[in-house]
């Protein structure tokens, strides 16, 4: 069992502070991933993240997530990722309750060309 933290952050050039964002400033958000079982490291499904310097931008697309129980249904828009032999993924069995894993799900003051996201997911058989 996992516990996630959303870290919103307003940058400003000569400060960082996990303060709400306002749109006209650049943002990070960042996401911290540990083990709720203070008692058992996590056995299933552990996290996995990829190298964002392995990620080409024709690797990429934009997806659609549409929630059609909502009345009048939610569209929201999520980035996904291809395979690629040159992918150098990371993951991390066996975390215990006291280990964290903090990595960007979003950074804005990252230079456009530059990857902005870590993408991650949970291992199903490892």
């Amino acid at each position: 069992r996992w516990s996630i933290v959303n870290v919103w952050c307003r940058c400003v050039a000569s400060e960082r502070t996990a303060l709400p964002c306002r749109r006209s400033r650049p943002m990070q958000r960042q996401r911290a991933r540990r083990s709720i079982d203070a008692e058992q490291p996590v056995r299933a499904q552990p996290l996995a993240v990829l190298d964002a310097s392995t990620v080409a931008a024709e690797d990429t697309f934009t997806y659609a997530l549409v929630m059609d129980e909502a009345e009048p249904p939610l569209v929201g828009f999520n980035n996904g990722v291809g395979f690629s032999e040159r992918h150098a993924w990371y993951y991390y069995p066996h975390m215990r309750h006291e280990e964290a894993l903090l990595f960007y799900t979003y950074d804005g003051t990252a230079p456009l060309e530059g990857p902005r996201f870590v993408f991650h997911t949970a291992l199903g058989d490892t």
